[in-house]
């Protein structure tokens, strides 16, 4: 019986370069650590295969936001700040006051990865579902060639 795991490599593979894209187009890849980090994943299970995605934490935090009252460390600030490259302030200074700002505020969520799935799934529905069928119709065929093979042994043993 024919793997899926091909066809579902072309679906793993476009699901990664449209985060990606968003995440490019909502302006989170200050250092590109999440985006070098971004890996989807095609995985045997017991029953099939899953397509998983992984990327370092941050890329949650960006999705679900902060709440209130959460110190970010000071020296992941001064790192955004750096890749951010404002320049003409005081990085130690803006980081402190951006620490604060989000112990207050929080962080907006940023849904980039449901918004991406959302955009997704109804190319990625159609993909599986091609797939599915070719798993299916050889699945049938492979079950009409054996009962023939029986059918014809049975048939030469009398």
């Amino acid at each position: 019986m024919k793997d899926l795991r091909p066809e579902l490599q072309i679906i793993a593979k476009y699901l990664k370069f449209q985060l990606l894209e968003e995440l490019e187009d909502r302006e989170h890849i200050a250092s590109g650590k999440l985006k070098k980090s971004m890996e989807v994943l095609v995985l045997k299970i017991v029953n099939g295969f899953n397509i998983q995605g992984k990327y370092l934490d941050y890329g949650a935090k960006i999705e679900q936001g902060t709440r209130p009252g959460r110190l970010v460390p000071l020296s992941s600030l001064v790192e955004w700040i750096r890749y951010k490259k404002m320049r003409g302030t005081f990085r130690g200074g803006t980081a402190f006051s951006i620490q604060q700002s989000i112990k207050r505020n929080g962080i907006r969520p940023d849904p980039w990865q449901t918004r991406t799935l959302q955009r997704a799934e109804p190319l990625i529905s159609q993909k599986i579902e091609v797939a599915a069928e070719k798993q299916l119709y050889l699945l049938v065929e492979n079950m009409i060639q054996n009962t023939i093979k029986l059918l014809d042994n049975g048939n030469t043993n009398n």
